[in-house]
């Protein structure tokens, strides 16, 4: 029997264990950690820790004066589906090298949605931006709703929202998955406060389109968790800019940050328009979340990435200085512990060198 046993564990796979040593590690939810290691075992954050030891057989990362962070979430898009019909995960194409660009942004999750303009369109999915298998980057228990709000839509809406049923409407409305609904306009996002006060269950957030600055005040009021586009609104009627993430924010509203467009170049300017929503009064606090663990609980799996925690996924990115400072270079991107973007500095000068991609 002995024997059978040690058989056994000869022929078991060896754990995959790697700890990065970092200057600081910004967890997000937890604080910061100076002089932290990041102990990962088989893509899971094992234990963080300052000078941690790993143990013997370790792969070690010596990050240096660099800073580790979580991996930005892009709450929304559609960049690497096609436009034929079916699920996000059977239009899903990420092999045309886009994926590539947004992991040297730092993005290390996607939620991809459906698309059309029906109340409601779909259900969306949490994907890598990897260029590899589907069911090799589509996380599982990742389904969220994705809806379509207009104020024409306001007297049937409240008669669709009940809990009988299995449909995605109804595992919404009890709470079991969530949901992103877009509103079109000022009006449409009242309407769908009003509307979704009754519905205490149902875990959403609004995507509040055209003019935001009107429904801002009822936002708010109610501390309604957005997700918002980052750039400055313009006042309707006036040249007046508005900063409707800070205002938000500093009411108490969970806010997600997304791109000003749908695109990779709007992508890679995303950590430069954070960073003017930043000096335009949005607290450095409010964006790190806005960026990282408000968009995981927006998808509903807050549980698995958005914050540097012992049993999440390593989704690790590595800065030579703060991450929403776009002044500052993304050495290294990991996801789920596998280093998938690297980044040297040159050996002479100072400037970056070519990206390691693997």
């Amino acid at each position: 029997m002995t024997l059978v046993l040690a058989l056994c564990a000869a022929a078991a796979p060896q754990a995959r264990v790697t700890a990065i040593v970092a200057d600081r590690v910004v967890t997000v939810t937890g604080g910061i950690v100076e002089n932290g290691v990041i102990l990962i075992k088989n893509g899971k954050i094992e234990k963080i820790a300052p000078r941690l030891t790993p143990p013997p057989g370790a792969e070690i990362v010596e990050a240096g004066t660099l800073a580790a962070y979580p991996g930005m979430i892009l709450a929304r898009t559609r960049i690497g589906l096609s436009a034929g019909q079916g699920s996000v995960v059977e239009t899903l194409w990420p092999y045309d090298g886009r994926y590539d660009r947004i992991r040297a942004c730092g993005f290390t999750a996607l939620g991809l949605v459906p698309a059309g303009g029906d109340l409601v369109s779909g259900l969306g999915a949490v994907a890598r931006p990897l260029a590899r298998a589907k069911d090799e980057i589509v996380l599982g228990k990742s389904d969220f709703l994705c809806m379509n709000f207009s104020a024409a839509q306001a007297r049937a809406l409240p008669g669709l929202l009940r809990p009988e049923g299995q449909g995605p409407l109804a595992l919404a409305v009890q709470g079991r998955i969530p949901a992103l609904i877009t509103a079109g306009d000022a009006t449409s996002t009242l309407w769908l406060v009003r509307i979704l006060a009754e519905h205490r269950n149902l875990r959403r957030y609004i995507a509040p389109e055209g003019d935001v600055v009107n429904a801002l005040p009822v936002l708010c009021q109610g501390k309604v968790p957005c997700l918002v586009r980052a750039k400055l609104e313009l006042r309707p009627v006036t040249l007046f800019e508005h900063n409707v993430a800070a205002q938000l924010a500093r009411a108490g509203a969970p806010v997600c940050l997304e791109p000003a467009a749908d695109s990779v170049a709007a992508v890679e300017a995303f950590r430069f328009d954070v960073a003017r929503l930043i000096a335009s009064g949005l607290p450095e606090e409010a964006a790190l979340r806005a960026v990282t663990i408000n968009p995981a609980a927006a998808l509903g799996i807050d549980w698995r990435i958005g914050s540097l925690e012992p049993g999440k996924d390593a989704d690790v990115v590595l800065v030579d200085g703060e991450l929403l400072d776009p002044r500052a270079c993304i050495r290294a991107v990991y996801i789920a512990g596998e280093k998938v973007y690297a980044c040297e500095p040159a050996e002479t000068g100072g400037a970056a060198g070519a990206a390691e991609e693997k």
